[in-house]
């Protein structure tokens, strides 16, 4: 079987942990998740201003990096989750390339009231580690949403979880299943 990455991209407050989380459990598949990553990190290490946060940011992606390599010495499947940057994708791209890993690239993204009504809630509970810019107003959340833009060029599907429940996870799930049978059908 070709080795496989399932990456989960998109907006803040999307429901890409969650969601990729619940994936893995259900499918029996490693999965990274960045703000896990970078929880650690900060815990251990500490950060005094958003400066040292992006720094902690910058080596928590480095090390999904090397867990990716290191990982598929051994893995056949795994999930990697962020709200990756189009530089950040790249890498992981030129990392697969090198490994023949075939991907599957998810953008998650809901309507935008909706994804900052989220942001907001889920703000209230969330880890220093994600909170060294204050919470963002909605104008300022809406440009940084543009940042990252659905781009077919490193996404193969968008997925949109405005309303996203457990038919919307069903089908979700199938298209994964799908990606990863896809050489067994082939034969």
């Amino acid at each position: 079987m070709r080795k496989k990455l399932i990456l989960f991209a998109g907006h803040l407050a999307s429901g890409k942990t969650t969601i990729s989380k619940r994936i893995a459990d259900d499918l029996n598949l490693t999965c990274l998740n960045k703000d896990d990553i970078k929880e650690i990190l900060a815990k251990r290490i500490g950060f005094k201003n958003r400066e040292e946060n992006l720094k902690l940011s910058y080596a928590t992606f480095d090390m999904m990096c090397y867990m990716l390599k290191r990982a598929f010495k051994h893995d056949e499947i795994m999930i990697l989750e962020s709200n990756f940057k189009p530089y950040e994708l790249s890498k992981i791209h030129e990392i697969v390339d090198a490994l023949m890993i075939e991907t599957y690239t998810l953008f998650l993204t809901a309507e935008g009231n909706i994804l900052y009504d989220r942001y907001v809630i889920r703000d209230q509970t969330r880890d220093e580690a994600h909170r060294s810019t204050g919470l963002l107003s909605y104008d300022i959340f809406l440009k940084v949403m543009d940042e990252y833009l659905f781009d077919q060029k490193f996404h193969d599907v968008k997925i949109d979880t405005s309303y996203f429940d457990d038919q919307a996870y069903r089908n979700l799930k199938e298209l994964i299943e799908t990606f990863i049978k896809k050489d067994e059908q082939d034969v």
